[in-house]
């Protein structure tokens, strides 16, 4: 009620981008602003007042606090910044550099072969090269679309696509990829031809983050099996 008396701290809670918590001489909440509500899926002020401040997992937070003294009174004015976001894209970057590399490398192999290989070989060789220069390029787009993603200005194109074709496509990128090894991708679907509208460039990077998944959490000799069809009762394009 206190400081409720001053306009400057209802405006510094609104503007700050963070979430925010002011903690009196105890350290009790006395006053948060709604990002930090937003934040931990709170819906009134009155659900942390007068409480301590606690975080369960500090690795997933960090705190910046102030201290400051109003009319005699000791109060921290505590900005709460949340680093789980960027964990998770330092993970997704470690897995970008990794996989970018060994396709990278297969690539400079390759062309180090290529300079000794007999004419016969070339034919191989050449389609091996294209195969890996073609997954270069994808995962550096698939990187593209994701941090587009991330930054909210991704753009979508729906448009019919036949869930058998890209199913395919997306088998025959596994299918001498590193990660396969002696393992096995199929795609069993429908006989006649199942159409929904969806982004293909999106859908495609989905399944082929899921087959991957797949083969590098199989054991060997496993069959991974891409399975598509229209639910029970349900005809038509788009079912």
């Amino acid at each position: 009620a206190k400081l409720a008396q001053y306009p400057w701290l209802k405006n510094m809670c609104r503007v700050v981008t963070d979430p925010l918590v002011i903690l009196n001489e105890d350290r009790r909440v006395i006053k948060v602003n709604q990002v930090l509500l937003d934040l931990f899926g709170l819906e009134h002020e009155s659900q942390v007042l007068g409480k301590a401040l606690e975080l369960k997992d500090p690795r997933d937070f960090k705190l910046r606090e102030e201290f400051v003294q109003i009319d005699g009174d000791d109060y921290w004015i505590t900005t709460i910044i949340d680093l789980r976001d960027e964990a998770k894209r330092r993970t997704l970057e470690k897995v970008f550099l990794h996989d970018i590399l060994n396709t990278a490398g297969g690539v400079q192999g390759l062309s180090e072969v290529m300079a000794d290989a007999e004419p016969g070989d070339m034919a191989y060789l050449k389609d091996t090269v294209k195969h890996l220069a073609d997954q270069l390029v994808d995962e550096i787009t698939a990187q593209r679309d994701f941090l587009s993603a991330e930054n909210g200005d991704l753009l979508v194109d729906p448009k019919p696509v036949n869930a058998g074709a890209l199913a395919n496509m997306v088998v025959q990128r596994y299918r001498n990829h590193p990660v396969t090894e002696d393992r096995q991708v199929l795609v069993v679907g429908e006989d006649s031809p199942v159409i929904f509208c969806t982004d293909p460039t999106v859908l495609s990077r989905v399944l082929s983050n899921m087959v991957k998944n797949a083969l590098e959490a199989s054991p060997d000799a496993t069959v991974i099996t891409v399975d598509y069809g229209r639910k029970p009762g349900r005809k038509g394009p788009g079912k």
